[in-house]
Protein backbone atom coordinates (compact mmCIF):
# COMPACT_ATOMS: atom_id res chain seq x y z
CA UNK A 1 0.00 0.00 0.00
CA UNK A 2 1.24 3.49 -0.85
CA UNK A 3 0.34 6.59 1.19
CA UNK A 4 0.02 9.44 -1.31
CA UNK A 5 -0.32 13.17 -0.75
CA UNK A 6 -3.48 13.85 1.30
CA UNK A 7 -6.70 14.78 -0.45
CA UNK A 8 -10.09 15.97 0.79
CA UNK A 9 -13.62 16.47 -0.56
CA UNK A 10 -17.22 16.89 0.50
CA UNK A 11 -18.66 13.41 -0.10
CA UNK A 12 -22.38 14.26 0.12
CA UNK A 13 -24.50 16.02 -2.56
CA UNK A 14 -24.72 19.81 -2.63
CA UNK A 15 -27.67 21.44 -0.88
CA UNK A 16 -29.03 21.39 2.65
CA UNK A 17 -29.26 18.04 4.44
CA UNK A 18 -29.31 16.59 7.95
CA UNK A 19 -25.74 15.33 7.64
CA UNK A 20 -22.82 16.33 5.45
CA UNK A 21 -19.71 14.17 5.14
CA UNK A 22 -16.17 15.39 4.55
CA UNK A 23 -13.74 12.68 3.51
CA UNK A 24 -9.94 12.84 3.52
CA UNK A 25 -7.31 10.27 2.54
CA UNK A 26 -3.53 10.10 2.44
CA UNK A 27 -0.39 10.56 4.51
CA UNK A 28 -0.14 12.52 7.79
CA UNK A 29 -3.86 13.30 8.07
CA UNK A 30 -4.02 13.48 11.86
CA UNK A 31 -0.97 15.71 12.25
CA UNK A 32 -2.12 18.06 9.47
CA UNK A 33 -5.59 18.48 10.98
CA UNK A 34 -4.47 18.78 14.61
CA UNK A 35 -4.72 22.57 14.44
CA UNK A 36 -8.51 22.60 14.03
CA UNK A 37 -9.90 19.19 15.10
CA UNK A 38 -10.50 18.27 18.74
CA UNK A 39 -11.62 14.73 19.58
CA UNK A 40 -13.58 13.90 22.75
CA UNK A 41 -11.62 10.67 23.21
CA UNK A 42 -8.52 9.15 21.67
CA UNK A 43 -9.09 8.53 17.99
CA UNK A 44 -8.81 4.78 17.37
CA UNK A 45 -8.83 2.98 13.99
CA UNK A 46 -12.28 1.88 12.81
CA UNK A 47 -13.96 3.62 15.73
CA UNK A 48 -16.07 6.77 15.87
CA UNK A 49 -15.84 9.60 18.37
CA UNK A 50 -17.26 13.08 18.89
CA UNK A 51 -15.26 15.86 17.24
CA UNK A 52 -15.28 19.65 17.44
CA UNK A 53 -14.12 21.73 14.48
CA UNK A 54 -12.42 24.90 15.71
CA UNK A 55 -11.47 28.16 14.08
CA UNK A 56 -7.63 28.08 14.32
CA UNK A 57 -7.41 31.86 14.63
CA UNK A 58 -9.60 32.30 17.71
CA UNK A 59 -10.55 28.81 18.97
CA UNK A 60 -14.29 29.32 18.36
CA UNK A 61 -16.33 26.21 17.57
CA UNK A 62 -17.41 26.01 13.93
CA UNK A 63 -19.31 22.74 14.27
CA UNK A 64 -19.60 19.49 16.21
CA UNK A 65 -20.03 16.02 14.75
CA UNK A 66 -18.69 12.49 14.49
CA UNK A 67 -15.20 11.53 13.32
CA UNK A 68 -14.25 8.07 12.04
CA UNK A 69 -10.66 7.05 11.35
CA UNK A 70 -9.73 4.19 8.99
CA UNK A 71 -6.15 2.98 9.30
CA UNK A 72 -4.24 1.82 6.22
CA UNK A 73 -4.43 -0.66 4.63
CA UNK A 74 -7.92 -1.52 5.95
CA UNK A 75 -9.74 1.39 4.36
CA UNK A 76 -11.57 2.12 1.12
CA UNK A 77 -8.51 3.68 -0.51
CA UNK A 78 -5.91 1.51 1.23
CA UNK A 79 -4.53 4.70 2.82
CA UNK A 80 -5.26 6.39 6.15
CA UNK A 81 -8.74 7.91 5.88
CA UNK A 82 -10.66 10.37 8.04
CA UNK A 83 -14.38 11.02 7.66
CA UNK A 84 -16.28 13.79 9.44
CA UNK A 85 -20.08 13.60 9.71
CA UNK A 86 -21.18 17.19 10.35
CA UNK A 87 -24.35 19.26 9.97
CA UNK A 88 -25.34 19.43 6.31
CA UNK A 89 -25.27 23.19 5.81
CA UNK A 90 -23.32 23.94 2.59
CA UNK A 91 -21.81 27.12 4.06
CA UNK A 92 -20.55 25.20 7.09
CA UNK A 93 -19.17 22.28 5.05
CA UNK A 94 -17.32 24.61 2.70
CA UNK A 95 -15.86 26.48 5.67
CA UNK A 96 -14.53 23.21 7.12
CA UNK A 97 -13.24 22.19 3.68
CA UNK A 98 -11.24 25.44 3.58
CA UNK A 99 -9.58 24.50 6.90
CA UNK A 100 -8.39 21.21 5.37
CA UNK A 101 -7.04 23.03 2.31
CA UNK A 102 -5.34 25.70 4.44
CA UNK A 103 -3.65 22.86 6.34
CA UNK A 104 -2.03 21.67 3.10
CA UNK A 105 -4.52 18.96 2.10
CA UNK A 106 -5.37 19.11 -1.61
CA UNK A 107 -8.94 19.12 -2.99
CA UNK A 108 -9.63 15.69 -4.53
CA UNK A 109 -10.26 15.24 -8.24
CA UNK A 110 -13.43 13.43 -9.48
CA UNK A 111 -13.13 9.74 -8.63
CA UNK A 112 -9.73 10.14 -6.97
CA UNK A 113 -10.65 8.17 -3.83
CA UNK A 114 -11.74 5.17 -5.94
CA UNK A 115 -8.71 5.60 -8.21
CA UNK A 116 -6.46 5.27 -5.16
CA UNK A 117 -8.38 2.16 -4.12
CA UNK A 118 -7.57 0.72 -7.56
CA UNK A 119 -3.92 1.81 -7.50
CA UNK A 120 -3.52 0.22 -4.06
CA UNK A 121 -5.02 -3.07 -5.24
CA UNK A 122 -8.20 -2.85 -3.15
CA UNK A 123 -10.33 -3.32 -6.28
CA UNK A 124 -9.63 -4.07 -9.94
CA UNK A 125 -10.63 -1.81 -12.82
CA UNK A 126 -13.95 -3.57 -13.53
CA UNK A 127 -14.95 -3.07 -9.89
CA UNK A 128 -13.87 0.57 -9.97
CA UNK A 129 -16.06 1.13 -13.01
CA UNK A 130 -18.95 -0.54 -11.17
CA UNK A 131 -18.74 2.02 -8.35
CA UNK A 132 -19.67 4.82 -10.77
CA UNK A 133 -22.49 2.71 -12.19
CA UNK A 134 -23.90 2.08 -8.70
CA UNK A 135 -23.99 5.82 -8.02
CA UNK A 136 -25.61 6.69 -11.38
CA UNK A 137 -27.98 3.69 -11.75
CA UNK A 138 -31.47 4.75 -12.88
CA UNK A 139 -33.24 1.40 -12.40
CA UNK A 140 -33.12 -1.58 -10.05
CA UNK A 141 -31.77 -3.76 -12.89
CA UNK A 142 -28.86 -1.36 -13.49
CA UNK A 143 -28.19 -1.20 -9.76
CA UNK A 144 -28.20 -5.01 -9.40
CA UNK A 145 -25.86 -5.44 -12.39
CA UNK A 146 -23.44 -2.84 -11.04
CA UNK A 147 -23.51 -4.40 -7.57
CA UNK A 148 -22.70 -7.86 -8.99
CA UNK A 149 -19.79 -6.33 -10.89
CA UNK A 150 -18.54 -4.60 -7.73
CA UNK A 151 -18.48 -8.04 -6.07
CA UNK A 152 -16.10 -9.18 -8.82
CA UNK A 153 -18.46 -11.07 -11.15
CA UNK A 154 -16.78 -9.80 -14.34
CA UNK A 155 -13.29 -10.38 -12.91
CA UNK A 156 -14.25 -13.98 -12.12
CA UNK A 157 -15.09 -14.42 -15.81
CA UNK A 158 -12.08 -12.60 -17.24
CA UNK A 159 -9.34 -14.09 -15.06
CA UNK A 160 -9.96 -17.76 -16.07
CA UNK A 161 -10.13 -16.63 -19.70
CA UNK A 162 -6.77 -14.89 -19.34
CA UNK A 163 -5.33 -18.00 -17.69
CA UNK A 164 -6.54 -20.16 -20.59
CA UNK A 165 -4.87 -17.82 -23.09
CA UNK A 166 -1.61 -17.88 -21.11
CA UNK A 167 -1.73 -21.67 -20.97
CA UNK A 168 -2.19 -21.86 -24.75
CA UNK A 169 0.65 -19.33 -25.19
CA UNK A 170 2.95 -21.52 -23.10
CA UNK A 171 2.26 -24.55 -25.32
CA UNK A 172 2.90 -22.54 -28.47
CA UNK A 173 6.07 -21.01 -27.03
CA UNK A 174 7.37 -24.50 -26.23
CA UNK A 175 6.42 -25.68 -29.72
CA UNK A 176 8.50 -22.86 -31.22
CA UNK A 177 11.53 -23.08 -28.92
CA UNK A 178 11.78 -26.83 -28.27
CA UNK A 179 10.22 -28.44 -31.35
CA UNK A 180 13.11 -30.89 -31.73
CA UNK A 181 13.40 -31.97 -28.08
CA UNK A 182 10.36 -34.20 -27.80
CA UNK A 183 8.30 -31.83 -25.60
CA UNK A 184 4.53 -32.53 -25.95
CA UNK A 185 2.83 -30.06 -28.29
CA UNK A 186 -0.73 -29.39 -29.42
CA UNK A 187 -2.05 -30.63 -32.74
CA UNK A 188 -3.54 -28.24 -35.28
CA UNK A 189 -7.03 -29.47 -34.35
CA UNK A 190 -6.41 -28.92 -30.62
CA UNK A 191 -5.16 -25.36 -31.26
CA UNK A 192 -8.20 -24.60 -33.41
CA UNK A 193 -10.51 -26.02 -30.75
CA UNK A 194 -8.82 -23.92 -28.04
CA UNK A 195 -9.19 -20.72 -30.09
CA UNK A 196 -12.86 -21.50 -30.82
CA UNK A 197 -13.54 -21.95 -27.09
CA UNK A 198 -11.84 -18.64 -26.26
CA UNK A 199 -13.79 -16.91 -29.06
CA UNK A 200 -17.05 -18.34 -27.71
CA UNK A 201 -16.31 -16.97 -24.22
CA UNK A 202 -15.43 -13.52 -25.57
CA UNK A 203 -18.61 -13.42 -27.65
CA UNK A 204 -20.63 -14.40 -24.58
CA UNK A 205 -19.06 -11.49 -22.67
CA UNK A 206 -19.81 -9.13 -25.56
CA UNK A 207 -23.45 -10.21 -25.55
CA UNK A 208 -23.65 -9.49 -21.83
CA UNK A 209 -21.92 -6.14 -22.33
CA UNK A 210 -24.45 -5.09 -24.99
CA UNK A 211 -27.25 -6.06 -22.60
CA UNK A 212 -25.49 -3.93 -20.00
CA UNK A 213 -25.60 -0.95 -22.35
CA UNK A 214 -29.38 -1.30 -22.62
CA UNK A 215 -29.80 -1.64 -18.87
CA UNK A 216 -27.59 1.39 -18.15
CA UNK A 217 -28.88 3.68 -20.91
CA UNK A 218 -32.44 2.43 -21.23
CA UNK A 219 -34.62 1.49 -24.19
CA UNK A 220 -36.47 3.54 -26.78
CA UNK A 221 -40.01 2.58 -27.82
CA UNK A 222 -41.76 4.32 -30.73
CA UNK A 223 -45.53 4.41 -31.20
CA UNK A 224 -46.19 4.48 -34.95
CA UNK A 225 -49.29 4.26 -37.07
CA UNK A 226 -51.76 6.12 -39.26
CA UNK A 227 -53.23 9.46 -38.14
CA UNK A 228 -56.14 8.98 -35.68
CA UNK A 229 -55.20 5.37 -34.91
CA UNK A 230 -54.97 6.38 -31.25
CA UNK A 231 -51.19 6.68 -30.79
CA UNK A 232 -51.41 9.76 -28.58
CA UNK A 233 -54.17 8.24 -26.45
CA UNK A 234 -52.11 5.07 -26.00
CA UNK A 235 -49.02 7.20 -25.24
CA UNK A 236 -50.92 8.96 -22.44
CA UNK A 237 -52.39 5.69 -21.16
CA UNK A 238 -48.94 4.05 -20.86
CA UNK A 239 -47.53 7.12 -19.11
CA UNK A 240 -50.48 7.41 -16.76
CA UNK A 241 -51.04 11.12 -17.40
CA UNK A 242 -52.08 13.46 -20.24
CA UNK A 243 -48.79 14.33 -21.96
CA UNK A 244 -49.74 14.28 -25.64
CA UNK A 245 -52.60 16.28 -27.21
CA UNK A 246 -55.49 14.06 -28.27
CA UNK A 247 -57.79 15.33 -31.03
CA UNK A 248 -60.18 13.85 -33.62
CA UNK A 249 -58.46 16.07 -36.20
CA UNK A 250 -55.96 13.98 -38.20
CA UNK A 251 -52.34 15.10 -38.14
CA UNK A 252 -52.39 16.77 -34.70
CA UNK A 253 -48.95 15.38 -33.83
CA UNK A 254 -46.49 17.09 -36.19
CA UNK A 255 -43.28 16.04 -34.45
CA UNK A 256 -42.42 13.26 -32.04
CA UNK A 257 -42.97 13.76 -28.30
CA UNK A 258 -40.94 11.80 -25.76
CA UNK A 259 -41.31 10.96 -22.08
CA UNK A 260 -39.52 8.60 -19.71
CA UNK A 261 -41.09 5.82 -17.67
CA UNK A 262 -40.07 2.65 -15.87
CA UNK A 263 -41.57 -0.76 -16.48
CA UNK A 264 -40.50 -3.75 -14.38
CA UNK A 265 -37.00 -2.38 -13.83
CA UNK A 266 -36.49 -1.15 -17.41
CA UNK A 267 -35.83 2.53 -18.09
CA UNK A 268 -37.84 3.46 -21.21
CA UNK A 269 -38.06 6.53 -23.39
CA UNK A 270 -41.47 6.42 -25.07
CA UNK A 271 -41.98 8.33 -28.35
CA UNK A 272 -45.34 9.44 -29.72
CA UNK A 273 -44.68 10.02 -33.43
CA UNK A 274 -46.55 11.84 -36.17
CA UNK A 275 -49.11 9.78 -38.10
CA UNK A 276 -47.53 8.22 -41.20
CA UNK A 277 -49.39 9.11 -44.37
CA UNK A 278 -48.93 10.86 -47.71
CA UNK A 279 -49.48 14.62 -47.27
CA UNK A 280 -48.93 17.88 -49.13
CA UNK A 281 -48.40 19.79 -45.88
CA UNK A 282 -44.64 20.48 -45.67
CA UNK A 283 -44.61 20.55 -41.85
CA UNK A 284 -46.60 17.33 -41.50
CA UNK A 285 -44.44 15.75 -44.21
CA UNK A 286 -41.32 16.51 -42.14
CA UNK A 287 -43.04 14.94 -39.13
CA UNK A 288 -43.78 11.79 -41.16
CA UNK A 289 -40.12 11.61 -42.21
CA UNK A 290 -39.03 11.85 -38.57
CA UNK A 291 -41.53 9.15 -37.58
CA UNK A 292 -40.02 6.74 -40.10
CA UNK A 293 -36.53 7.59 -38.86
CA UNK A 294 -37.58 7.05 -35.24
CA UNK A 295 -39.13 3.60 -35.86
CA UNK A 296 -35.89 2.50 -37.51
CA UNK A 297 -33.83 3.70 -34.54
CA UNK A 298 -36.08 2.38 -31.74
CA UNK A 299 -35.28 -0.77 -29.81
CA UNK A 300 -38.97 -1.62 -30.07
CA UNK A 301 -41.84 -0.17 -32.11
CA UNK A 302 -45.55 -0.43 -31.38
CA UNK A 303 -47.63 -0.40 -34.55
CA UNK A 304 -50.94 1.15 -33.49
CA UNK A 305 -53.82 0.16 -35.77
CA UNK A 306 -57.44 1.36 -35.56
CA UNK A 307 -58.88 -2.10 -34.96
CA UNK A 308 -62.47 -0.92 -35.42
CA UNK A 309 -61.80 -0.34 -39.15
CA UNK A 310 -60.82 -2.90 -41.78
CA UNK A 311 -57.11 -3.11 -42.73
CA UNK A 312 -56.02 -0.51 -45.30
CA UNK A 313 -53.08 0.17 -47.58
CA UNK A 314 -51.61 2.68 -45.11
CA UNK A 315 -51.31 0.01 -42.40
CA UNK A 316 -49.75 -2.40 -44.88
CA UNK A 317 -47.21 0.29 -45.84
CA UNK A 318 -46.26 0.86 -42.19
CA UNK A 319 -45.98 -2.91 -41.71
CA UNK A 320 -43.53 -3.02 -44.64
CA UNK A 321 -41.44 -0.31 -42.95
CA UNK A 322 -41.33 -2.41 -39.80
CA UNK A 323 -40.22 -5.63 -41.49
CA UNK A 324 -36.99 -6.89 -39.94
CA UNK A 325 -37.39 -4.74 -36.82
CA UNK A 326 -38.58 -5.58 -33.32
CA UNK A 327 -42.23 -4.48 -33.19
CA UNK A 328 -45.62 -5.25 -31.64
CA UNK A 329 -48.90 -4.87 -33.51
CA UNK A 330 -51.68 -3.33 -31.41
CA UNK A 331 -55.34 -3.28 -32.39
CA UNK A 332 -56.61 -0.15 -30.68
CA UNK A 333 -60.22 0.94 -30.01
CA UNK A 334 -61.37 -2.50 -28.88
CA UNK A 335 -64.20 -0.71 -27.04
CA UNK A 336 -65.74 -0.07 -30.49
CA UNK A 337 -65.34 -3.72 -31.52
CA UNK A 338 -62.52 -5.26 -33.55
CA UNK A 339 -63.21 -5.67 -37.28
CA UNK A 340 -63.22 -9.38 -38.20
CA UNK A 341 -60.65 -8.90 -40.97
CA UNK A 342 -57.93 -8.31 -38.33
CA UNK A 343 -56.37 -11.69 -37.58
CA UNK A 344 -53.46 -10.76 -35.33
CA UNK A 345 -52.45 -8.13 -32.79
CA UNK A 346 -52.93 -7.29 -29.13
CA UNK A 347 -56.41 -5.89 -28.57
CA UNK A 348 -56.43 -2.75 -26.44
CA UNK A 349 -58.53 0.29 -25.72
CA UNK A 350 -56.50 3.38 -24.93
CA UNK A 351 -59.78 4.98 -23.86
CA UNK A 352 -60.88 2.39 -21.25
CA UNK A 353 -57.56 0.70 -20.47
CA UNK A 354 -58.71 -2.70 -21.69
CA UNK A 355 -55.78 -4.91 -22.75
CA UNK A 356 -53.10 -2.47 -21.52
CA UNK A 357 -51.74 -4.99 -19.00
CA UNK A 358 -51.32 -7.57 -21.79
CA UNK A 359 -49.48 -5.00 -23.89
CA UNK A 360 -47.14 -4.12 -21.00
CA UNK A 361 -46.43 -7.84 -20.42
CA UNK A 362 -45.49 -8.21 -24.09
CA UNK A 363 -43.27 -5.10 -23.96
CA UNK A 364 -41.42 -6.46 -20.93
CA UNK A 365 -41.05 -9.85 -22.64
CA UNK A 366 -39.55 -8.23 -25.76
CA UNK A 367 -37.15 -6.05 -23.76
CA UNK A 368 -36.14 -9.05 -21.66
CA UNK A 369 -34.31 -10.37 -24.72
CA UNK A 370 -31.99 -7.34 -24.41
CA UNK A 371 -32.01 -6.99 -20.64
CA UNK A 372 -30.19 -10.18 -19.73
CA UNK A 373 -29.96 -10.54 -15.94
CA UNK A 374 -26.28 -11.48 -16.35
CA UNK A 375 -25.47 -8.19 -18.06
CA UNK A 376 -22.08 -6.58 -17.46
CA UNK A 377 -21.45 -2.84 -17.52
CA UNK A 378 -18.45 -1.59 -19.50
CA UNK A 379 -17.23 1.83 -20.53
CA UNK A 380 -16.90 2.53 -24.26
CA UNK A 381 -13.12 1.95 -24.20
CA UNK A 382 -13.50 -1.28 -22.24
CA UNK A 383 -16.11 -2.46 -24.75
CA UNK A 384 -13.74 -1.57 -27.60
CA UNK A 385 -11.01 -3.72 -26.03
CA UNK A 386 -13.42 -6.66 -25.91
CA UNK A 387 -14.50 -6.07 -29.52
CA UNK A 388 -10.86 -5.91 -30.57
CA UNK A 389 -10.26 -9.30 -28.94
CA UNK A 390 -13.22 -10.77 -30.82
CA UNK A 391 -11.95 -9.41 -34.16
CA UNK A 392 -8.47 -10.86 -33.63
CA UNK A 393 -9.91 -14.22 -32.55
CA UNK A 394 -12.27 -14.42 -35.55
CA UNK A 395 -9.43 -13.66 -37.95
CA UNK A 396 -7.19 -16.24 -36.26
CA UNK A 397 -9.85 -18.96 -36.36
CA UNK A 398 -10.48 -18.28 -40.06
CA UNK A 399 -6.78 -18.59 -40.81
CA UNK A 400 -6.45 -21.75 -38.74
CA UNK A 401 -9.37 -23.34 -40.54
CA UNK A 402 -7.67 -22.52 -43.85
CA UNK A 403 -4.34 -23.87 -42.57
CA UNK A 404 -2.64 -20.53 -43.31
CA UNK A 405 -1.07 -19.62 -39.96
CA UNK A 406 2.16 -20.42 -38.08
CA UNK A 407 2.83 -20.69 -34.30
CA UNK A 408 4.87 -17.46 -34.35
CA UNK A 409 1.85 -15.54 -35.74
CA UNK A 410 -0.45 -17.19 -33.21
CA UNK A 411 1.80 -15.99 -30.39
CA UNK A 412 1.61 -12.39 -31.61
CA UNK A 413 -2.17 -12.51 -31.78
CA UNK A 414 -2.47 -14.16 -28.35
CA UNK A 415 -0.34 -11.39 -26.87
CA UNK A 416 -2.68 -8.83 -28.44
CA UNK A 417 -5.72 -10.53 -26.91
CA UNK A 418 -4.02 -10.89 -23.52
CA UNK A 419 -3.11 -7.20 -23.57
CA UNK A 420 -6.74 -6.23 -24.24
CA UNK A 421 -8.02 -8.41 -21.37
CA UNK A 422 -5.35 -7.06 -19.01
CA UNK A 423 -6.44 -3.51 -19.85
CA UNK A 424 -10.00 -4.52 -18.97
CA UNK A 425 -8.87 -5.87 -15.61
CA UNK A 426 -6.52 -2.99 -14.97
CA UNK A 427 -3.41 -5.20 -14.88
CA UNK A 428 -1.76 -2.93 -17.48
CA UNK A 429 -4.25 -0.14 -18.18
CA UNK A 430 -3.59 2.75 -20.52
CA UNK A 431 -3.91 6.27 -19.10
CA UNK A 432 -6.75 7.03 -21.56
CA UNK A 433 -8.80 4.14 -20.15
CA UNK A 434 -8.22 5.28 -16.56
CA UNK A 435 -9.20 8.83 -17.49
CA UNK A 436 -12.41 7.69 -19.15
CA UNK A 437 -13.49 5.54 -16.21
CA UNK A 438 -12.69 7.95 -13.37
CA UNK A 439 -13.96 11.06 -15.18
CA UNK A 440 -17.49 9.65 -14.69
CA UNK A 441 -17.19 9.90 -10.90
CA UNK A 442 -18.36 12.71 -8.67
CA UNK A 443 -15.88 14.52 -6.40
CA UNK A 444 -15.70 12.76 -3.04
CA UNK A 445 -15.90 9.23 -4.49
Amino acid sequence: MHQREPIVAIATPSGESAIGVIRASGANLLSLTSGFLRFRSQLKPWRSTMVKVLNPSNGNIIDEGIATFFKAPKSYTGEDMLELSLHGNPLLLNRVLELFIDAGIRLALPGEFTKRAFLNGKIDLTQASAVADIISAKTHLALESAMRQLQGELSHKLLPLREEILRLSAYLEAQIEFSEEGIPTLSHEEILDAFNKILSQVQSLLKSARAGDFIRGGFSIALVGLPNSGKSSLFNRLLGFERSIVSPVAGTTRDFISESLRLSGFLITLFDTAGIRSTEDSIESEGVKRSIQKLKQAHLSIHVVDGSLPPCEGDLYIKSLLEGTNYIKVLNKSDLGIHPMHKEGIKVSALTGEGIDSLIDEIISRLGVFGDCSAILLSSKQLNHLKKSEEVLKSTVDKLQAGEIFPEILMVELREITSALEELLGISPGEDLLSEIFSRFCIGK
